[in-house]
C-alpha cells in the first residue's frame, strides 16, 4: 500500500518479534513520598543492576520524568552581545561530545582513549563559552538561564490496590506515581530461573540502593504462572495414564496395563527431548 502513503511521509520499520521479546517479568516502584522523577532516577539505577543477571536480555522503563537541562535563551542579551541563537545551540552541541581518540598499547594491555565529555550538570552548562565579544569570553549563563529538573511526561503509570486486596487498600487507600520495570529473557533460557534470581538480587539491593520511602511490587512473572501450568498439566497427564491403565488392565490383563504404563510416559519424555 506504499501508493496510499501521504506524500512526504518514509516508509515503514517493521521489526520481527519473537515470544522473548513480551516482558516475563515486571516490576513496579512506587512511593507515598518520592514523585515520579525521584523514582525513575533510582529505577534507573536498579535497571542497570538487573541487567547484569545472565540471560537478563533487556529491561524497558515505564513511566517517570527523564532528567532534563533547559536552556532559556534572552534575545536581548544575545543582541547585546553580538549573538544568534543558532551559534549559541551550535556551541551547545559541539561541547556536548564524546569520541574515541584512539588507544594506547601496553604489553598485552590495551587501553581506549576517550577526548571530550557530555554535559552532566548545570553548572557545567553555564560554565560553556558561547562566543567572544570585545575579546572578552561571553559564557552561557550570561545570556540565558539554565534549569536542571524533569522533562514534560511522556507516558504515565500509578499503583494502586483493587478491591479484592482488603487489608492493602486499607494501608494504601489512593494511587499513586510508580514506574515499572519490564524485563525480558534471552532466547532458550528458563523463565523461572530468571524470576529466582531477580528476586534475589532485589533482596540484596533493598539494603543499598530501595530506600524505606520506595515500596517495590512484582506485578508480573510469567516464570511463576508457568511453574504452576506444568505443574498442573503433569498432574493431569498422570491421573489420564493411571485412568488408562486401569482400563487396560481391567479388559486385557496387567500385562497389558503395564505396556501402557511404561510406554505413554516414556513417549512423552522422548517427545520433549526432541524439541527441548
Amino acid at each position: 500500500h506504499a501508493d496510499k502513503m501521504p506524500k512526504g511521509v518514509g516508509m515503514p520499520l517493521i521489526k520481527t518479534r519473537s515470544i522473548d521479546d513480551v516482558p516475563m517479568m515486571s516490576l513496579t516502584l512506587w512511593s507515598e513520598r518520592m514523585d515520579d522523577y525521584e523514582i525513575l532516577q533510582v529505577g534507573q539505577e536498579f535497571a542497570s543492576e538487573l541487567k547484569k543477571i545472565s540471560d537478563v536480555a533487556n529491561i524497558q522503563l515505564i513511566g517517570g520524568r527523564e532528567r532534563t537541562l533547559v536552556v532559556m535563551l534572552d534575545k536581548d542579551k544575545l543582541r547585546a552581545q553580538g549573538l544568534d541563537m543558532a551559534g549559541v545551540a551550535r556551541h551547545i552541541r559541539m561541547n556536548n561530545v564524546q569520541v574515541q581518540a584512539g588507544s594506547i598499547v601496553t604489553g598485552d594491555v590495551e587501553f581506549p582513549v576517550e577526548a571530550g565529555n557530555f554535559l552532566s550538570s548545570r553548572e557545567e552548562v553555564e560554565s560553556l563559552i558561547i562566543g567572544t565579544n570585545g575579546g572578552r569570553p561571553v559564557y552561557l549563563k550570561q545570556v540565558a538561564r539554565v534549569s536542571d529538573g524533569p522533562h514534560r511526561p511522556v507516558d504515565y503509570v500509578h499503583f494502586g490496590y483493587g478491591k479484592a486486596s482488603v487489608e492493602d487498600r486499607k494501608q494504601f487507600p489512593s494511587a499513586y506515581p510508580a514506574v515499572t520495570l519490564a524485563i525480558s529473557k534471552k532466547k532458550g533460557s528458563d523463565a523461572m530461573s530468571i524470576a529466582e534470581r531477580v528476586r534475589e538480587r532485589t533482596g540484596e539491593l533493598k539494603k543499598t540502593l530501595l530506600t524505606e520511602d520506595l515500596q517495590i511490587s512484582e506485578t508480573r512473572n510469567y516464570g511463576e504462572t508457568a511453574s504452576e501450568k506444568v505443574s498442573e498439566l503433569l498432574l493431569h497427564l498422570g491421573i489420564a495414564i493411571l485412568a488408562v491403565t486401569l482400563l487396560v488392565m481391567l479388559a486385557m490383563g496387567w500385562r497389558g496395563g503395564l505396556v501402557v504404563f511404561l510406554s505413554v510416559p516414556t513417549t512423552f519424555a522422548l517427545t520433549l527431548f526432541a524439541y527441548y
